[in-house]
């Protein structure tokens, strides 16, 4: 089978408070951006990707992929993403691949290294993976709330995305090590791209975000259902 070689790639991520963006054209230029969002990703993404655009130069009708962020994270804020994704993918024919968090982090965090990687949940809970030589452990990927953390982490370091795990749970594991891990959407479209060449590009059927839980409307729902019984 022939490799197929996309030049001109654009990557969403809008899994945390940041929009995260990243354009790649003619396979030497690159252009990201990266803003923390006060509302909602929805009032500023199509906005931003044209201004990307243009930043890099070039055009949307110039893609050939795009890249997006499925989570865990922001319900709403990956709802978001993936309906821009979808969006630009299915006016252009394009194919998409969708990347979770958990699998940038293990790119970016050292090769020999085994971690846990946090994200915050809902108050009191975290999405937690662990990464080891590179790569996330799906098995281990689950919602926990804080006061298990330390049972489940032992002395393996911690890397938070959108906090810092040795400030925010200093209270709860006295001997926490690790840090804020700081990515981009570039990191996103690095990990992206490896897998559309090794894979192939995502259903579009089955892209949608990685939730581990209910959304706390859906829980409320279910909640208010049950008790008009």
């Amino acid at each position: 089978m022939n490799r197929i070689e996309y030049d001109n790639v654009l990557a969403i991520d809008t899994a945390t408070r940041k929009l995260n963006l990243a354009v790649r054209f003619g396979g030497d230029r690159l252009v990201k951006s990266s803003e923390t969002v006060e509302k909602t990703h929805g009032q500023i993404i199509m906005k931003k990707i044209s201004d990307l655009f243009d930043s890099a130069g070039g055009s949307v009708n110039e893609l050939q992929a795009v890249v997006v962020g499925t989570g865990p994270g922001s319900f709403t804020g990956l709802r978001i993403g993936l309906a821009a994704a979808k969006g630009i993918a299915v006016a252009r024919d394009l194919p998409v691949v969708g990347v979770g968090v958990f699998d940038v982090a293990a790119i970016c965090l050292p090769a020999a290294i085994h971690a846990w990687v946090l994200v915050p949940s809902r108050r009191g809970e975290y999405y937690a993976g662990k990464v080891a030589a590179g790569s996330l452990n799906a098995d281990s990927v689950r919602v926990i709330a804080e006061e298990e953390l330390s049972s489940l982490i032992g002395s393996d370091p911690v890397y938070g995305i959108d906090f810092n795990p040795t400030e925010t749970l200093a209270s709860l594991m006295s001997n926490l090590t690790g840090e804020q891990l700081v990515y981009d959407a570039s990191d996103m479209l690095q990990v992206g791209l490896s897998r559309l060449q090794e894979y192939g590009p995502t259903n579009l059927a089955e892209l949608e975000p990685t939730y581990l839980q209910k959304a706390i409307a859906e829980v409320r729902f279910d909640q208010r259902q049950k008790d008009s019984k």
